[in-house]
């Protein structure tokens, strides 16, 4: 007798009539579990080799940004037809596998750019929650009751909803600000969106179970196989981000560290309204600020597709193109903008006490955007573009971290060269 108590899935891929319909067949011809596993194995490693070809390409070449964003769309066609022509999925899941190998090697690639280590990080959790699941599952330690599956596909609903809003808003040029915060409480969403996830693997094996007991047909195999493949991408995205954020905000409390030992021994540039804005500091008293450089070179490079650079100590200048701005309350940055040479700017931002002014951009007869500054936050524009930051109205420091980016072919200064060093600046 049929034990599953529904067909109720947040998986889109497993609907409540993914399995109606069927009649009894011959075993032969009849989906099997042990079918599903060999397709789903042979789809993750479709997954993998077609992610090692995005994942080996340098992030400034000019087909890296096309062939994740042909991975993502295509992905989702694929993923369309597959849910409304079922028996399309032998074809068409390997070539959801191959395009969205594409998109996720793309992004792994970024990620690990960003934070070293971090992707092998990723995928040892995702495959360790999934065998750790299926035992869970298999063992009887986790039971997908009819309250269990409703709990989970509300939630996955309200998620995919969230996603979607924050989507819509992004065209506006806002967003739902804790889905990529560091913050505490966008870390603690970022985690329980992971165990959402995560669930939804136990309700892919119960769905799996419910096929097979039926007796569906063979090329539901393919299809059970989508429905994990969905999941598992999903987790693997989620954890990622996950783990990106922990150590983001891990990387931002260590540089606030190294600044508070070497602020003694800093020099500063740019005296203006009576303070001393930047404060430069030997780059091996800060060395956690490395990341943050090599993160923002990467973007530089890939918005202009060419190899970019932030001169510094680290690569054997005498002089940093990064320094750190610390305002205290009541003091602001003026309009400006950064040197002629350089191609793109950014800063980061350390330390945000609540009304401690935000970044202005300056735009001539257009007016004026005003981005907010948010901890955690990377804003990079042209360096010619004006700019200004307002007055600090807490009161506590206001810290950030600004760069300048030049191409890779930049020469080496020479320390007392006027045009390049901000030497003569310094107090």
């Amino acid at each position: 007798m049929n034990q599953h108590l529904s067909l109720r899935s947040g998986n889109p891929a497993l609907s409540a009539s993914t399995f109606t319909g069927f009649g009894s067949m011959e075993q032969a011809e009849s989906m099997t579990i042990q079918g599903t596993v060999n397709k789903t194995a042979l789809s993750l490693l479709i997954v993998m080799v077609s992610a090692s070809y995005t994942w080996g390409m340098p992030i400034v070449d000019g087909r890296f940004g096309g062939l994740i964003a042909l991975g993502a769309i295509g992905g989702l066609i694929t993923a369309l037809v597959t849910i409304f022509k079922k028996q399309w999925a032998m074809y068409t899941v390997p070539a959801y596998a191959v395009l969205q190998g594409l998109m996720l090697g793309g992004v792994s690639r970024f990620f690990e750019a960003s934070y070293h280590g971090i992707v092998n990080q990723a995928v040892f959790l995702t495959f360790g929650t999934l065998g750790a699941l299926l035992l869970a599952y298999k063992s009887g330690l986790i039971k997908p009751t009819e309250n269990f599956k409703l709990g989970i596909f509300a939630a996955t609903g309200g998620i995919a909803m969230l996603y979607l809003i924050s989507f819509v808003m992004s065209f506006f040029g806002s967003g739902i600000g804790f889905i990529h915060s560091n913050s505490t409480f966008g870390i603690l969403f970022s985690f329980g969106v992971v165990i959402i996830a995560a669930l939804n693997l136990v309700l892919d094996f119960d769905f799996i179970e419910e096929g097979s007991e039926i007796g569906a047909p063979k090329y539901m195999e393919w299809y059970a196989t989508f429905g994990l493949l969905v999941t598992l991408i999903w987790l693997y995205l989620e954890i990622l981000r996950l783990l990106a954020k922990l150590q983001s905000r891990r990387n931002r409390e260590k540089i606030l560290e190294e600044l508070s030992g070497g602020q003694k021994q800093s020099t500063n540039s740019h005296y203006v309204n009576g303070r001393w804005e930047n404060s430069y500091i030997n780059s091996h008293l800060t060395p956690s600020v490395s990341g943050l450089l090599n993160l923002a070179a990467s973007l530089s490079g890939k918005e202009h597709r060419e190899n970019f650079m932030i001169p510094s100590q680290f690569l054997g200048y005498a002089t940093n193109e990064y320094w750190f701005n610390i305002a205290g309350p009541g003091e602001s940055t003026g309009r400006h903008n950064h040197k002629d040479e350089a191609v793109i700017s950014g800063v980061f931002y350390l330390k945000v006490p609540e009304g401690s002014g935000d970044l202005r951009f300056h735009l001539g007869d257009e007016g004026e955007v005003t981005v907010p500054a948010k901890e955690g936050r990377m804003v990079l524009f042209p360096s010619a573009l004006d700019h200004s930051v307002g007055v600090n109205s807490s009161g506590e420091e206001r810290i950030s971290l600004a760069f300048n980016c030049y191409s890779s072919e930049l020469p080496q200064y020479d320390e007392q060269d006027e045009s390049y060093g901000v030497h003569k600046y310094f107090s």
